[in-house]
This record gives C-alpha cells, sequence and structure tokens, in this order.
C-alpha cells in the first residue's frame, strides 16, 4: 500500500531511512520557492517543458499561423518549440519552432538523455487529422507513439521508433533516468492499474526491454501522466487518482522505492485547485518548470520554478598534493549539482570561485588528467584540495653489454610484487606517488641487479632502465662515464654515481668477487700509465670499500696501456676509448639467498615494505660492541637517515665525519624492513631535523628525514 503523505506532516516520518531522503529532498528544495509564467506563454496550450543543452523545449500549437496560409496543415498540431535559458532557468529569447520535428499529426512531450543526446519525442499516431488534439487534461486519449530524434549537424532527424510502440493504444510522456538506462512512460495498455499508468522499461543492445508496470505502489485507479527523474533519483509525476479530486497534482517519491512507497505531494504555491503537471528540474536543482492550467495567459501555461537562491560563495585552492604546486584547469563539480554551469575550472593559480545555494551542496568532485579524483566534503567556505598525481613506471631491463632488451626477467616491487618482463623486456605499472619502490631484477644466466624509482610528485610517465650484467666468470664490462681529471685519480661526482652501481651489484649478490681495472691511453711513459692506472683503479676500490663492501670482495688492478681497446688510435675519440674503467667477474660466489638492500647513495621517499622478499630469509646478525643501543623514543619524533645496509658497519670507522659533527645530537641504530639503519636524532622539531638533514646532505650524503611515533616510523617527510 502507498503512504501519501502531505508535507506539512512530513516530520513525523522520520523512522525510515527513505523517508528521510524525502524530508531531506524539501527540506533543500521545496522551501521559499518561487513562480512565474515564462513570458512566451500563449493563448492557447504551452505545455511538457524539457531541458535541453541549455535550451527549453517545449509543446504548443503554432498560433501564429493563418488558416489561409496554403502548406500550414501542421500549424493546426501541436509542435515542438525551443527557447534559450540562462543559468537560472530564465527565457532569453523568442520561441522558435524546430520544423525539422514537425508532423502532421501532434509531436510531444519529450525527454533528453544528456548521455545519448537522444530526444525521445511523443507524437500522435492517429489516422485522422481531425480528432482533438490531445493535452494531459482531457478525458479521451489518443493513441500515442514515441520515436527516438537525434541532432546532426545542428538540425534534429527522427530516427528509430520505440519497438514496443502498438496502434491499438498509446505510449508517450517519456522519461529518462540520469544514467539513460531506463525509460518511465505513460501507457494505456490493457492490464493496467488505472486509466493510465507509469511503465518502465531498461535499455538493451537491441532495443527495451518489456514494459513493467510501476505497480499499485505508484498507479492509482486514475491517470498517472508525464514522469519524470530528477538527478539525485526522485520520480516527479502527475495524478489525478490519489486523492478525491479529479484534478490533476504533482507529486514525488523515490524511484528506488517502487514497493510501499512514500509518495509526498508538493506544496503550494506548485499544486493549485486546478491541473498541475508536466514537472522537469534541472540538474542544477536552481529552476524547473511545471504546467498549470491555473488562470493565466493561455489554456495551458509553462511556469518557471525558482528554488531557494540565497547563495553564499565557496572558493578554495587545488594543489598537487606531493609537490604542493597549483593545478591549473581541474574540473570541479558539485553534489547535489546545485551550480550552472555544472562544472567549473581552476585557473593558473589554481584557484576557483564560486556563488552556491546556501546550505544545499555537499561534496565537490574534483578531477583533472594525470590526478586521482577527490570527494570533498563541503565543511567550510574556503577549502584546499589536494590531489594526488597518477604516475605511471615504464621500466625496460636490458643487457648492459649489448643493449638488448631481457624477457622472463623476475622484478621484485618492495618485496611485495613480482612482475616478469614480456617479450619486449618493458613493464608498466602504477606508482604511489608517496612512496618509492626498490626494484630488484633476477635471472638464472644474470647478476642479480636492482633501482630504486621514485616519484616526484608529477603526474606522468616515469621511464628508467635496469641493466642486468651476464654472470659469466671472467666476463669484462666496461663502467661508463668513468672520468678523472688529467693526471688525477681524485673520484668526481659524476664517477662516483658510476661506482655506486657496482656497489649495488656486489651487495645484490652476496659471494660475488670482482676486479676493477683501470686502463689508460698509450700517451706517456709506459711506466707512468701503469702507475697511474694503479693509482686510479685502487681509488676506485677505495671509495667501494668506503660504501660497506668488504676488501675480499673487490681488488684493483692497474693496466695501463698494455690492453688498448683500440690498438693504433688515430685521434682523441679513440683515445678516450682507450683510457676506461672495466669490472671483471673473479668468483660468482655460491647460490644462497640473498637480501633486499637499501644503500646509502639511493634516497628512500615513503614507507617500506614490512613484509621479507618472496623467497627470502632474513639474516640474523650478532651486533658488534661498537654498536650503539637503540634509544628509547616517546611521542612524534624526526630523524635523519645517512645509511642503511643489509650488514652492520662501524661507522665510528666508515662515517668518522658524520659521527664527529653530528653524534651530539643522537645516533639511532635500528634493525627495520630488514635493514641496519643509521640515523641522527631525534628531534621533536621537524625545523631542526631539516636544518640536520641539509648538512648532511652538503657533506655529499645521500640522506632522508623521517617522521617516527614513538619508534615506528609513519612516514617519509619532504624538507621544509
Amino acid at each position: 500500500m502507498k503512504k501519501l503523505i502531505l508535507l506539512p506532516f512530513i516530520l513525523f516520518i522520520l523512522q525510515v531511512s527513505s523517508q528521510e531522503k524525502l524530508i531531506q529532498y524539501n527540506d533543500k528544495y521545496l522551501k521559499n520557492i518561487k513562480i512565474a509564467e515564462i513570458p512566451t506563454n500563449r493563448e492557447l496550450s504551452d505545455f511538457g517543458p524539457c531541458i535541453v543543452n541549455g535550451q527549453l523545449f517545449f509543446t504548443a500549437f503554432n498560433d501564429d499561423a493563418k488558416t489561409d496560409t496554403p502548406g500550414t496543415k501542421a500549424d493546426f498540431y501541436y509542435q515542438l518549440f525551443s527557447v534559450d535559458i540562462n543559468n537560472v532557468g530564465n527565457v532569453t529569447s523568442m520561441r522558435n519552432v524546430i520544423s525539422e520535428l514537425a508532423s502532421e499529426y501532434h509531436v510531444g512531450p519529450n525527454s533528453f538523455d544528456m548521455n545519448s543526446g537522444e530526444l525521445m519525442v511523443t507524437r500522435n499516431n492517429a489516422d485522422d487529422p481531425s480528432i482533438t488534439p490531445f493535452k494531459p487534461v482531457q478525458k479521451k486519449l489518443l493513441n500515442l507513439e514515441m520515436i527516438v530524434a537525434s541532432e546532426e549537424n545542428g538540425q534534429w532527424q527522427f530516427q528509430d521508433e520505440f519497438n514496443h510502440n502498438n496502434k491499438d493504444y498509446s505510449i508517450g510522456h517519456p522519461a529518462y533516468t540520469p544514467s539513460g538506462d531506463t525509460l518511465i512512460f505513460v501507457s494505456d495498455m490493457p492490464g493496467g492499474m488505472g486509466e493510465t499508468d507509469l511503465y518502465m522499461s531498461v535499455r538493451l543492445n537491441d532495443g527495451w526491454s518489456h514494459p513493467k508496470n510501476m505497480g499499485s505502489g505508484i498507479n492509482s485507479p486514475g491517470k498517472e501522466f508525464t514522469p519524470f527523474v530528477t538527478q539525485n533519483g526522485m520520480l516527479i509525476f502527475a495524478s489525478n487518482g490519489l486523492e478525491d479530486n479529479e484534478d490533476l497534482d504533482l507529486y514525488f517519491t523515490l524511484l528506488d522505492q517502487t514497493e510501499n512507497p512514500t509518495i509526498i505531494k508538493f506544496p503550494s504555491p506548485i499544486n493549485s485547485k486546478n491541473d498541475d503537471f508536466g514537472m522537469v528540474i534541472d540538474v542544477s536543482h536552481v529552476f524547473g518548470y511545471f504546467t498549470s492550467n491555473r488562470e493565466g495567459t493561455g489554456s495551458d501555461d509553462i511556469y518557471r520554478i525558482g528554488f531557494d537562491m540565497a547563495l553564499a560563495g565557496l572558493s578554495g585552492k587545488v594543489i598537487n598534493k606531493i609537490t604542493k604546486e597549483p593545478i591549473n584547469q581541474s574540473a570541479i563539480q558539485f553534489d547535489p549539482p546545485v551550480v550552472n554551469p555544472e562544472t567549473v575550472y581552476t585557473d593558473s593559480e589554481g584557484l576557483f570561485e564560486v556563488d552556491v545555494p546556501e546550505s544545499k551542496l555537499e561534496e565537490l568532485i574534483v578531477s583533472k588528467d594525470g590526478f586521482k579524483t577527490e570527494y570533498v566534503k563541503v565543511t567550510d567556505d574556503y577549502l584546499l584540495i589536494e590531489l594526488m598525481p597518477e604516475i605511471w613506471l615504464e621500466l625496460s631491463v636490458r643487457d648492459a653489454e649489448t643493449q638488448e632488451y631481457i624477457s622472463n626477467v623476475d622484478l621484485n616491487f618492495n618485496g611485495e610484487e613480482t612482475l616478469v618482463t614480456p617479450i619486449e623486456g618493458i613493464v608498466k605499472r602504477s606508482l604511489d606517488p608517496e612512496k618509492e619502490y626498490y626494484i630488484r631484477g633476477t635471472h638464472h644466466e644474470y647478476l642479480d641487479n636492482s633501482i630504486t624509482i621514485g616519484a616526484n610528485g608529477e603526474p606522468g610517465i616515469i621511464k628508467a632502465t635496469l641493466w642486468m650484467y651476464k654472470g659469466i666468470t671472467g666476463k669484462t664490462f666496461v663502467l661508463e662515464n668513468i672520468y678523472y681529471d688529467f693526471d688525477k685519480w681524485d673520484i668526481l661526482p659524476q664517477s662516483a654515481e658510476e661506482l655506486d652501481k657496482l656497489v649495488n651489484i656486489l651487495k645484490e649478490n652476496e659471494g660475488l668477487k670482482l676486479q676493477l681495472g683501470s686502463h689508460t691511453d698509450s700517451r706517456g711513459s709506459t711506466e707512468y700509465n701503469e702507475w697511474l692506472a694503479n693509482t686510479r683503479s685502487q681509488s676506485a676500490v677505495e671509495y667501494i670499500l668506503s660504501k660497506g663492501i668488504s676488501s675480499n670482495d673487490i681488488v684493483a688492478k692497474g693496466y695501463g696501456e698494455s690492453r688498448p681497446y683500440i690498438d693504433s688510435p688515430r685521434n682523441e675519440v679513440e683515445h678516450r676509448l682507450n683510457r676506461r674503467t672495466t669490472f671483471t667477474i673473479l668468483e660468482l660466489g655460491s647460490n644462497i639467498p640473498k637480501f633486499a638492500s637499501v644503500h646509502s647513495n639511493q634516497s628512500m621517499y615513503g614507507k617500506y615494505s614490512t613484509q621479507p622478499l618472496t623467497n627470502r630469509i632474513t639474516p640474523v646478525y650478532k651486533r658488534p660492541k661498537y654498536e650503539l643501543p637503540l634509544i628509547n623514543v616517546s611521542g612524534k619524533n624526526y630523524r635523519v637517515q645517512f645509511y642503511a645496509s643489509v650488514k652492520p658497519i662501524n661507522i665510528n670507522l666508515a662515517m668518522t665525519e658524520v659521527v664527529e659533527k653530528f653524534s651530539h645530537y643522537g645516533i639511532i641504530n635500528l634493525e627495520e624492513d630488514f635493514l641496519i639503519k643509521y640515523q641522527i636524532g631525534p628531534f621533536t622539531d621537524k625545523n631542526e631535523g631539516t636544518s640536520i638533514y641539509n648538512r648532511i646532505k652538503s657533506l655529499g650524503y645521500q640522506v632522508m628525514l623521517l617522521e617516527y611515533e614513538d619508534n615506528t616510523r609513519t612516514k617519509m617527510v619532504l624538507p621544509n
């Protein structure tokens, strides 16, 4: 049984959630409403309003036509007209007949689907044009049918007929749901509840499903007319059978509550003592229209509804969550859609400002290509909105010697996920902008290697290459970009970056033993070149040892000019090719499990995995006497991490400069994520931590500023 509720008594139905939604609808949209005739009403009937792309379509007689004018037969039937409207629904143009949809019979009302651009049109299927034209308020129904029209190159054209049209009864007054997937309409087909009922049909691939009567919860023994579905799922319709009167009144209910629904009658001034029907509401919910035969310009007139238009200013800024930079042209939509236009955009500074109906806006939907869409509750008149960038990694895995792409390489991401390179040797995956990824590559023919990838907060694709080295004893590889000043052996910054890659390989392959060789060109004496090569190779090895590599794992060898790459160099380019640094595999080591490590030259942002790498065993080390005990820390604190390794080191020897200059702040040594980590701190003040971060970084160390709660890391912090 349907529940009919008049608005003065609406507060007595709070016990049902669907009823509460109807109450909210009443409170938001049906208080302080104002109505007014639109200025284009004429002496005869104007009805069937439909909002189409910033215009109002409606059905009316062309009462400008003269009966003695040849070729005006269609003017004596209902036709479709259009007028322009502004963002609050005021008519801004004269009315124009949509001539391409004119017919020898009656046309309208109709419904527009914003998703497909379809206009579902009601038209008369009577063979006798002398029959009195159909009006919703008349007692006698003509046979009606529905047909789809679409706009092409600015012209409307009829397309396909509704596949359930029937010459024996009427089908008309269509109403699309907001998704466009369901159609509600009126029919007097046999088997109904009353004189005319509301029916529902669902869009299929080859047409529309068989019509389903919406049941006695909606339909009455009388007439139901002119359905409409609002953007937030309210079904509006006219009926003369819900109460003891013969006049049509407007009602609304929840579309998804068709069994035992709560039906609410619209208040005055929408409903009157006359016929009121054909109501539509703009997606903004700022305005709408309905038809009434109350005293007015014509026999049926269209009225504009102005909902409570007390406006409040809403402004804000949209920024990149990682970089804090403003985001230009972010799209901001409104839920419910109470603003017209429906979408506003941020300016070059990421700012937006808009007037919204007071107390009607609940949520903003903020989107931008390359960022994750955010749903933001409106809690203030100024909002700072952060969008998380969408970042993709395109990682190529290639042979360091041949440059060829390698398939079937296992790539493990932070010990959490493993991808396998396909035949083209490239994998793609999304990245969390707040994390950096330790990616470890393994293949039975190659040495294990790894790379650390971090997003910079900008949306887009990060392209990187993981170089793999064939695991063959005696195999020699050239280290690119190892440079020395003339007659010098000091490690330059760009050379250090290349040597760090070798450090990485040694740490990823336990038991691996390498020889680092230095080669000179043939200019200068043989003795000098041999001495220079030995000095340079030893300098490079000492750098590698400073990174925690055992002296048992790498040895230096100076070859001088004895093994030229080009035997008889003729120019500077060929001399440069002879000046090179190589590494040779002396011993591959055992096949015992290897362990993940994060190296001091690689900064890591975000959270580390707390799970071990797949099929890995966590090593247990005896802590040497020189290691410091874990400091007991409580509350939020900040720490500057300056080294991490799978094996403990003597930082008093390996990190003398850091110990001497910063140990008075406190040195924390802990085992976390299966790594031995060394940190300066703790600091309760982030600014103090940032200062120490910058000082240690200036010494050439790759450092991280980390936030902890007690002794639990919560996140990596970007320095101020």
